[in-house]
């Protein structure tokens, strides 16, 4: 209930519920509370009255023009039935219980499982073979590793790779000469290779 300068008056209802159960003082009683400010800024409060039901207050002059402001509790149970009369006005309030109204929890938010990533494995590098360290040189040798002998001929040496030789090819077959026949004596030839005694006599006939 507002003034027009000073102190105003304010009505909560002290239920005994939810975190305000084991309140002591003024447990389900409407409390009237006097107190600067306008309502709008921090400021100290007096606790003036604790009505039960049937109970009323009465703030005498409330205005500074010779009116009372009475405030009467008609009814409490799961609400305060109140009645503020004022110079002849009446009106019917609820003050709101001081239990600040508790809310329902948030749930906390279900996010999928992140999948672990899968990594692409990595291949061994392919080079060539490792070869064994040559006490003379310090080095790899995949030849012959030589330390004694004189200096000149301590060392790595490598063979020459061999080389496949060439292959043989079979030398042309020469055809065997096709025989000749050849005239016995008496016979008639026109020269010595066709005698078989080799002599074509002059008379054209083979020795």
């Amino acid at each position: 209930m507002n003034r027009l300068s000073g102190s105003d008056l304010f009505l909560m209802y002290n239920k005994k519920t939810g975190i305000n159960i084991g309140t002591v003082e003024g447990g389900n009683m409407v409390m009237v509370v006097e107190a600067n400010g306008e309502g709008t800024a921090y400021a100290e409060s007096e606790l003036v009255a604790k009505l039960s039901a049937s109970q009323s207050y009465t703030a005498p002059n409330y205005l500074g023009n010779g009116e009372d402001l009475v405030i009467s509790v008609l009814s409490i149970g799961a609400t305060a039935d109140v009645r503020i009369e004022y110079g002849g006005l009446c009106t019917t309030a609820n003050p709101t219980p001081s239990v600040p109204t508790t809310p329902l929890p948030t749930p906390a938010p279900v996010n999928p499982p992140t999948a672990n990533p899968t990594t692409v494995p990595t291949s061994s590098p392919t080079g060539p073979p490792m070869c064994p360290i040559c006490g003379a040189t310090g080095q790899p040798c995949c030849g012959t590793c030589t330390t004694g002998g004189s200096p000149s001929k301590r060392g790595c040496s490598v063979a020459p790779p061999t080389s496949n030789p060439p292959p043989t090819t079979n030398p042309p077959q020469t055809p065997n000469p096709t025989p000749t026949s050849c005239g016995g004596g008496g016979t008639s030839c026109a020269t010595n290779g066709q005698c078989c005694s080799g002599t074509c006599r002059g008379n054209g006939i083979c020795k």
